[in-house]
């Protein structure tokens, strides 16, 4: 998504409501006395003062104020069922970091210690509670998700900045907000209100001419294609010769017919691939076909499959249309290791995405992100990835 980032000034946003991931500022917030939460040296008690970072939080917050912005600070909440196994992977990866920290400190190596400590150190819900603090003292805005930040975030999005409780524009360090379907992100914010913005409608609108560089790659990806396109005429020919059906016809059960429909199905995934360097086209995509792509790249809720990264996978969803055309097509070339049931995985990864449950500030109560399809709707279906219910009052 980098070619569809922009430099703007938050100034530009001056009179609007902003969501702010709070944990992804807790985070940044803390590279900076990351030796010192390492080793245990909380010296800020001591002085009577808050931690750095909260300080750090605090700061930002103070400058969204200054030019015009209004912040909400929203929060993690309870840990979400079908986010256990990627957070046991992160807890696994910090300790190690951790054991490597202390291994540079026994050493006298303070910032090698220090960089380790900055990657395996994480947000516990005390250091929330410390900013919750500071925010009330301040008179911020927030908000505790009853799951994941990032799906309130997007729900405060969907109300808009009106007087419903809602935000216009979001800021985060997470590309999954996008996924989300927040209409605008901003990344990168610095200390001087320096941002990247994405508008998602910029993604779904194609390319700008700008992300192109030059016209050498043009050339090269003309050569590449007038090649690809040769080689596709010459196998649609021999297709033609063996009676082999067309594009549109059912996916073929015998081995020959699967061998001759994968050489073409991978010749238009090849033709859809951009040049070295070009960003990926989702010219004509809809938001759900776009998280179905992010979701069959790798998600937090989801594995990607074995060799299937975000190029591969926009190239394969070009070619086939949708995941569930593009995993029956992999399934049928049986090239690709699928795991067994990955499609049932898939599909409740999607749903935890595009139904997780959310606060509504304006009723004052937890909804699904968007209305729920039949089959969770329907008396006695299987919701719990998508977490327990919250009562009205609770909530």
């Amino acid at each position: 998504l980098k070619p569809y980032l922009i430099p703007v000034e938050v100034s530009r946003h001056r009179g609007k409501r902003a969501a702010v991931d709070a944990y992804s500022w807790l985070h940044k917030g803390m590279y900076g006395c990351a030796y010192d939460l390492g080793v245990k040296n909380h010296y800020w008690k001591q002085q009577r003062r808050d931690p750095p970072y909260v300080r750090y939080c605090v700061h930002r917050a103070q400058m969204l104020r200054h030019f015009g912005v209004t912040p909400v600070i929203v929060f993690d909440g309870d840990r979400l069922p079908a986010k256990g196994g990627e957070e046991k992977e992160r807890r696994d990866r910090r300790a190690e970091c951790m054991r490597k920290g202390h291994e540079k400190m026994a050493v006298g190596d303070k910032d090698g210690a220090a960089f380790f400590f900055a990657q395996g150190l994480d947000v516990t819900p005390a250091m929330a509670h410390e900013l919750i603090a500071a925010l009330k003292r301040e008179g911020f805005e927030f908000v505790v998700a009853p799951y994941e930040a990032d799906a309130q975030i997007a729900a405060l999005a969907q109300l808009g900045g009106g007087g419903k409780g809602g935000v216009d524009v979001v800021f985060t360090e997470d590309s999954d907000l996008v996924a989300y379907g927040c209409p605008t992100v901003l990344f990168k914010l610095d200390k001087h209100g320096a941002a990247m913005e994405l508008n998602v409608a910029d993604v779904l609108a194609g390319p700008p001419e700008s992300a192109f560089r030059g016209r050498e790659d043009a050339q090269s990806q003309l050569r590449e294609e007038t090649a690809e396109e040769t080689a596709t005429r010459a196998e649609k020919k021999a297709d033609a010769d063996a009676g082999a059906g067309d594009d549109d016809a059912p996916i073929a059960t015998t081995a020959s017919g699967r061998a001759s429909r994968g050489k073409k199905h991978a010749a238009a995934a090849k033709k859809k691939r951009p040049a070295k360097g070009a960003p990926l086209d989702f010219s004509g995509w809809c938001l759900t076909r776009f998280l179905e792509l992010c979701v069959l790249s790798g998600c937090d809720f989801l594995p990607n499959v074995p060799s299937i990264g975000i190029k591969r996978a926009h190239a394969l969803m070009c070619a086939h249309g949708s995941a569930a055309a593009t995993l029956a097509a992999l399934r049928a070339e049986k090239k690709v290791p699928i795991p067994e049931a990955y499609e049932a995985g898939f599909r409740r990864a999607f749903w935890t995405f595009r139904h997780a449950r959310v606060y509504d500030p304006s009723q004052k109560r937890l909804r699904p992100l968007t209305p729920l399809p039949e089959e969770l709707a329907a008396p006695g279906a299987e919701t719990a990835f998508l977490g327990a219910h919250v009562e009205d009052a609770v909530a």
